[in-house]
């Protein structure tokens, strides 16, 4: 593996959770931020259950749920090899080796390591716009971080039921305005959906949701009252604010 802290003079270190989480990233490629932490902080995993994070990037998602529940263990899914390792230099910043894995490979050609009907959660921080989307980014790893290229949301959702164990739950982060689209990919195989909005500021539409399903589940879609993000005055809510600096966690229920 290359050493990305030698080799990659491009990269920062910031903090996540207060301190908790050391994420190097790329300074010019997709940079995790409030979304990653909103999604993984939202989840709450059981003792020595096994978590499959797609599209892990740099792994800011599953290191959060590690900082909150180190019994777990988390593969990750990237298709950009110089994310991977920078992956996994933050398992080994964050003295996670043993129970983060990242794997190279892509939604459309799943690694043979990631076994069908195995894993108890998957989570997912996928790409917001749909293909063909114009006006984009030409940075490359932007750009496949946020745009569906070679796959779609169906695929996504389609892997990420195969790879759960029956009543398995998939957890993920989306736009607000791609909910029709989400919950016809999410209902040949899940149930129990339960849509969270997350609204910019009190009165303001939603521009994003959580969503949590069960496979195999018949169990009715559940829309809860959501969170508000900022006060009116531009800072975060005293909610968000104690999940950001790792004091607290996220309630969808």
């Amino acid at each position: 593996m290359n050493n990305p802290k030698q080799n990659k003079p491009h990269l920062t270190q910031d903090l996540l959770l207060g301190g908790k989480v050391i994420l190097w990233q790329s300074i010019d490629g997709y940079r995790a931020g409030i979304d990653a932490v909103l999604l993984a902080t939202s989840t709450k995993p059981k003792t020595n259950q096994k978590i499959l994070d797609l599209g892990c990037g740099a792994g800011a998602v599953s290191l959060c749920v590690l900082a909150n529940y180190p019994d777990v263990f988390v593969t990750g899914l990237e298709i950009m090899e110089e994310t991977v390792d920078v992956a996994k230099l933050n398992a080994k910043e964050n003295n996670v080796k043993v129970n983060f894995c990242p794997i190279l490979g892509s939604i459309a050609d799943m690694p043979s390591k990631i076994k069908r009907n195995s894993f108890d959660l998957v989570l997912s921080n996928p790409p917001f716009a749909a293909s063909g989307t114009s006006n984009f980014s030409s940075n490359i790893r932007k750009k496949i971080a946020h745009v569906e290229t070679g796959t779609n949301i169906e695929m996504w959702i389609k892997v990420a039921a195969a790879a759960l164990k029956h009543k398995g739950i998939i957890s993920l982060i989306h736009r607000a305005d791609r909910l029709d689209h989400l919950l016809c990919a999410l209902r040949p195989y899940f149930g129990e959906i339960i849509i969270h909005p997350l609204w910019p500021k009190s009165g303001r539409k939603a521009n994003r949701i959580l969503i949590k399903a069960t496979k195999g589940s018949k169990s009715p879609t559940v829309l809860t009252a959501g969170t508000i993000i900022h006060t009116d005055n531009g800072s975060y809510t005293p909610e968000i604010e104690s999940v950001l600096r790792g004091r607290s966690l996220l309630t969808m229920e």
